[in-house]
C-alpha cells in the first residue's frame, strides 16, 4: 500500500523541478501533505504504487513549462515513458482537483493535446509570478480543496517516531528555557571583562569582554570546533556518473576553483551556541541543545556569523559555496566520495532513507576526511552565493554573484533523498524565507 499524501505535484525535470521543489517546501512548511519526488518508483512500467499515491490525492498540481508536452505531442516518443502524460491522465480520470501553474514561457494548452489528457485545458489555475511570488502562492493555496494540518498531526507524516519526537521535545524545551533564562537574567557581575579563549590546538586566541560565563562557555565551544582547511585547488561540481538526475545540470560545467586557507566547524551550529547569543527562538522547530538550529533563514543565519563577528574580531562568515564543497570533499585529503566521507550515505548521513527519528544531534555519525560532520544530511547548511549557473573559468576564492534572487544551500536533509544529497548537488531559496530543516556552519575567514 502506497503512502497517503492530499497533493501531488506533476513536472518536467527538465524545466519545472526548481519552481516544483521551492513549491514542495513551502506547502510542506504549511503544514500541506504533499507527494513531490517518486523517482524511486520509476523502474520500469509505469507504477501501481505512483498510481495509488495519485488516486489517494485531493489535489493535483501541473507544473508546466514552455516544453512541458513536447514528449507528449512528439508521436515518435513511447507513451509509456511519458510520466507527466501518464500522470495527468490518470489524475483526470480519477476526477481529482487538477491545478495547471503556467510557468514563464508557457503561453496556452496545446489545441491538439491527445484526447486523454485534453480535459486538462478546461482546468484553471493561477499564473506563476517570479516577482510577485508572495502573492501567487496565496493565489494558488485558494484553489487547493487539501487543508493544511496540525504541527502534530504534520509529523505523522515525516519518516520517524512521532512519540520520540515528542518525548525528545519536551524535555528540550525545559532545558532551553532554563539556558534562555539564565543568559537573560546573569547579574552584570558575572560578565567578563576580558578573557582570552584560545583555538587551534592553543596556537590562535581571541580576547573578548562583556560576555557572560554560558556565552563563554559557547563561544569556547564554537572556537574548539573550528577545523583548519589548507589552502588549495579542486574540481568543483557534478564528478561521477551514479545516480544521475535532471537537475544535476546545475552542478555543470565542472570547473576548476582555487581556494585560500581558511577555518571550517567540525559540527552545524547548534541550539545552545545559537540562544547564547539571544538569537531568535523561532529559527527552532525540534528543541535540543546539542541538536543543529533548524528553521533558519540566509538573513538570520548571517546576521548570527555577523555577532560573532563583532564580539571576536575574526571574520565568522558563512562558507561560500566553493568553500563549503571543497571542505565536504575532505580538502586536500579528498577521497572523492560522493557523499561527505563516504559512498554510502548510511555511514555518513541522516536522510530520509536512513533518519528513523529525524533531525539528530550533532555529530554522531562518521566524519569525513577533514574531521567535519553531517555534511551531508540531518540538515541543510547555508552558504554565502547567491545562485547562478556555474562558469567554466578558473575562480580564485568565488564568492557567487554580486546580485540574485535566491541564496544557495547544500547538504541534504532528514527530508532528502539520497540522490538530492550528494556533494555536487546544489539547491536554493529566498534568503528572507525561514526553511524547515535547514540551519548553518561557520567559516573564519583568514585575513
Amino acid at each position: 500500500m502506497s503512502a497517503q499524501y492530499d497533493i501531488f505535484i506533476s513536472y518536467r525535470r527538465n524545466g519545472g523541478f526548481e519552481t516544483s521543489k521551492h513549491l514542495y517546501d513551502l506547502l510542506i512548511r504549511d503544514g500541506y501533505s504533499v507527494s513531490f519526488d517518486v523517482d524511486t518508483l520509476r523502474n520500469g512500467d509505469f507504477n501501481t504504487e505512483l498510481l495509488e499515491r495519485i488516486a489517494h490525492c485531493k489535489d493535483f498540481i501541473l507544473v508546466l513549462d514552455a516544453h512541458a508536452f513536447d514528449r507528449t505531442l512528439d508521436k515518435s516518443y513511447p507513451k509509456e515513458k511519458d510520466w507527466l502524460r501518464n500522470e495527468l491522465a490518470y489524475a483526470l480520470s480519477c476526477g481529482i482537483n487538477i491545478i495547471p501553474i503556467m510557468l514563464s514561457g508557457f503561453d496556452a494548452f496545446p489545441e491538439n493535446l491527445p484526447e486523454d489528457i485534453a480535459g486538462v485545458a478546461t482546468k484553471n489555475g493561477p499564473q506563476y509570478n517570479k516577482d510577485y511570488f508572495d502573492a501567487f502562492y496565496a493565489r494558488l493555496t485558494e484553489f487547493l480543496s487539501a487543508k493544511p494540518y496540525s504541527k502534530s498531526k504534520r509529523q505523522e507524516h515525516r519518516p520517524f517516531n512521532n512519540s520520540k519526537v515528542l518525548k525528545r521535545g519536551l524535555l528540550a524545551i525545559a532545558a532551553l528555557s532554563l539556558a534562555a533564562s539564565l543568559l537573560y537574567y546573569l547579574p552584570k557581575q558575572f560578565k567578563s571583562r576580558g578573557t582570552v579563549l584560545h583555538f587551534n590546538d592553543q596556537s590562535l586566541s581571541v580576547n573578548v569582554e562583556g560576555l557572560s560565563d554560558f556565552q563563554l562557555l559557547a563561544l569556547q565551544d564554537i572556537l574548539d570546533h573550528m577545523v583548519f582547511v589548507k589552502e588549495g585547488a579542486f574540481s568543483m561540481g557534478l564528478q561521477r556518473d551514479t545516480l544521475l538526475t535532471a537537475s544535476d545540470s546545475t552542478a555543470l560545467p565542472v570547473h576548476q576553483v582555487a581556494l585560500s586557507s581558511y577555518y571550517i566547524s567540525s559540527r552545524e551550529v547548534t541550539q545552545t551556541q545559537w540562544l547564547a547569543f539571544s538569537q531568535p527562538q523561532d529559527a527552532i522547530e525540534i528543541p535540543g541543545l546539542d541538536y543543529p538550529v533548524d528553521h533558519m533563514s540566509w538573513v538570520q543565519a548571517k546576521a548570527f556569523a555577523d555577532t560573532l563577528s563583532s564580539i571576536t574580531g575574526l571574520s565568522f562568515s558563512l562558507p561560500t559555496e566553493a568553500q563549503w564543497e571543497y571542505a565536504a570533499r575532505g580538502g586536500i585529503l579528498s577521497r572523492h566520495f560522493i557523499y561527505s566521507g563516504a559512498d554510502s550515505p548510511s555511514e555518513v548521513a541522516w536522510l530520509m532513507t536512513s533518519s528513523k527519528s529525524g533531525i539528530s544531534s550533532v555529530a554522531k555519525l562518521k566524519p569525513n576526511e577533514l574531521g567535519l560532520y553531517d555534511m551531508t544530511g540531518n540538515v541543510d547548511e547555508w552558504c554565502w552565493d547567491y545562485f547562478a549557473p556555474y562558469d567554466s573559468t578558473l575562480l580564485i576564492n568565488p564568492e557567487g554573484p554580486l546580485k540574485g534572487s535566491t541564496r544557495v544551500f547544500r547538504g541534504g536533509s532528514v527530508y532528502t533523498l539520497p540522490y538530492e544529497a550528494k556533494l555536487s548537488v546544489r539547491h536554493h531559496y529566498m534568503p528572507d524565507f525561514q526553511r524547515q530543516a535547514t540551519g548553518m556552519r561557520l567559516v573564519i575567514n583568514i585575513k
